[in-house]
């Protein structure tokens, strides 16, 4: 159980750290090889292996939302009996956003972390507004191969 508690602990404070755009502190709860995966169609959509590219993709998100508040509404540790350092944990969150032209927005989803030696090792992140999503940011291009 004092496992379970250190996680979430330590889940709020990168929580608290997202909402304060503080990247380097985000950066430093994961795994120097971690995979940051954010399934959607737009440019923010990939995989994202390694801290330089999930820098990358934090400097892209707050080039243009200048203000982020994240609500917690539920976290979850699967293995709450766990004196271990992994873990998965699921939360449920809300999140309020104001661009660089002052325009608010509301998400909510739900992120997945998978946790190894007390260090985010995987994380996916669903947005349950896709549509508002794509009202936000334009899509990837495509690149044809051939």
């Amino acid at each position: 159980m004092i496992g379970a508690l250190a996680v979430r602990r330590e889940v709020r404070k990168v929580f608290g750290a997202m909402t304060r755009q503080d990247v380097d502190a985000i950066l430093a709860a994961g795994s120097d090889d971690a995979v940051f995966e954010f399934p959607t169609d737009t440019i923010l959509g990939g995989v994202f292996v390694g801290k330089d590219a999930i820098r990358s993709w934090y400097e892209t998100k707050h080039a243009r939302m200048v203000e982020t508040t994240f609500t917690i509404r539920h976290l979850s540790v699967e293995n709450v009996a766990s004196m271990g350092t992994s873990n998965v944990v699921l939360v449920e969150w809300g999140l309020d956003e104001t661009d660089a032209d002052g325009n608010d927005y509301r998400l909510s989803g739900v992120t997945s972390l998978e946790i190894e030696g007390r260090k985010a090792r995987r994380i996916k992140t669903y947005v349950y507004e896709q549509d508002l999503l794509n009202e936000i940011w334009p899509a990837r291009q495509s690149v044809e191969v051939g």
